[in-house]
């Protein structure tokens, strides 16, 4: 496993935070189940989409911490297994595996969503390897 310095670790994070808060716009999350496809393939299907604060994260000690989302309601019935992070213009940024322990987005108490129901997402971290 490669492991870099704290310096580039940030400005990798803060690369990708950038291209998130590009536009002037809120970014958002779009949530989805079943097996995710190969980054920026299509989707299955979409179980949510949850708007961002924007900006919407800080860069600390290589890693991206995305912690302000806007209420969301569920779109369809599913399992949130995995998630894409869009611009405010739609384009895709980073595909990211979803969870309530262990996962790069983490829900609050279940990944279960409902049409209709409120969904939750506790945070997203995007860590760089390093140390």
């Amino acid at each position: 496993m490669i492991s870099m310095n704290l310096a580039l670790r940030n400005a990798r994070s803060q690369a990708v935070l950038d291209a998130l808060d590009r536009g002037g716009n809120p970014a958002c999350i779009k949530l989805y189940d079943g097996r995710r496809p190969k980054t920026g393939g299509p989707g299955t299907t979409l179980l949510a989409e949850v708007k961002m604060l924007h900006p919407c994260g800080a860069v600390k000690d290589g890693a991206l911490a995305i912690e302000g989302f806007q209420k969301a309601k569920g779109l369809a019935i599913g399992q949130a297994t995995w998630a894409r992070f869009e611009d405010s213009r739609g384009r895709q940024v980073i595909d990211a595996s979803v969870g309530t322990e262990d996962a790069d987005v983490l829900m609050v108490g279940s990944t279960a969503i409902a049409t209709g129901q409120p969904v939750e997402i506790e945070t997203a971290v995007f860590t760089e390897p390093g140390e």
